[in-house]
Formats: C-alpha cells, structure tokens, sequence
C-alpha cells in the first residue's frame, strides 16, 4: 500500500503539472474528514476512525490522479481495516466528476482490481461531501465499494 502526505507543496506541483495544456480547467479536492465507507466483503456501511483523500483532475481529458486511505473500527468485534481507493486509469473527467478504473485494498491486500468506478460530486464547497463508488464485479452478485468524504479543501484553477 502506498501512502501519500497532503502539502500544499504537492498540490501545487499537482496542479502546474496539469495545467501545462491551455484552455482546460484543473481542480483539487482534500478531504481530511470521512462520512461511509462500504465494504462489501463484510457487508457494512461505517464510519472511518480516519480517513484523507486528494484527487486532482484536469476538465475533459485523461489526467487525474486520486488516492483515498482510511481506518475503520469494526463496528461489532475489535478490529481496525485498512482502506486505500487508487485510481489507476482514467476513462473521461469534466468539472464534477472523475470516471476510471480502481485499484481497491484492504489491509494491504488488493480485493479490487482494475475495477470500474466513478468520484462524483467533486464540484461542490468546502463543507459538502463527495462519494466514491467502485463496481466489483468478481462476485456472484454485483458489488460496490464506497466512500464519502467531506471537503476540506479544494483549489480550482482555469487556464
């Protein structure tokens, strides 16, 4: 699993990489504050302990990156798991959303590979909450992740 640290550094670097191509708008979302998480191996809906995300994307084109980690107490046994969302690839962006393919770990075991997936609600204002859903599609019944995450942060930026 692989760990990232928020600085406005990194964002900024983010950012001035992805503006390199005019006439495109470029956001990034932080979130220090999660709300669910669902985990369809258990199954549950949760509340992480800790959680912190950062996606940053470029409007209508292929450049996004997006990396979600999280803690999560077991909400009956005395357990903690692990969370990493990683997106992997990206199919289309546009100002409110992030469409790709996932790459989803729990306690450091990928349970979800390449998985199709989608962050929306990423326009919104600091204070609002943005969801993540990622389908797997590797069980009898299809399956979604989940995770929602207020916004703590965002910088946009049109070129």
């Amino acid at each position: 699993m692989k760990t990232f640290v928020i600085t406005k550094a990194s964002l900024c670097i983010t950012l001035l990489l992805f503006s390199a191509v005019a006439n495109a708008a470029v956001h990034s979302v932080v979130s220090e504050r999660p709300y669910y998480l669902e985990d369809p191996l258990e199954p549950m809906w949760v509340t992480p302990i800790r959680g912190k995300a950062l996606l940053s994307w470029k409007d209508r084109s292929r450049d996004a990156f997006a990396n979600v980690q999280a803690l999560v107490q077991h909400p009956f046994l005395p357990v903690i798991y692990r969370y990493q969302f990683e997106l992997i690839s990206v199919v289309s962006t546009d100002p409110t959303m992030i469409e790709g393919r996932w790459n989803v770990y729990k306690n450091r075991g990928l349970v979800c590979r390449n998985c199709p997936g989608k962050a929306y609600g990423l326009d919104l204002p600091v204070g609002q909450y943005f969801k993540i859903y990622i389908d797997d599609p590797t069980g009898a019944v299809n399956r979604q992740w989940h995770y929602s995450g207020f916004i703590t942060n965002r910088f946009d930026l049109s070129v």
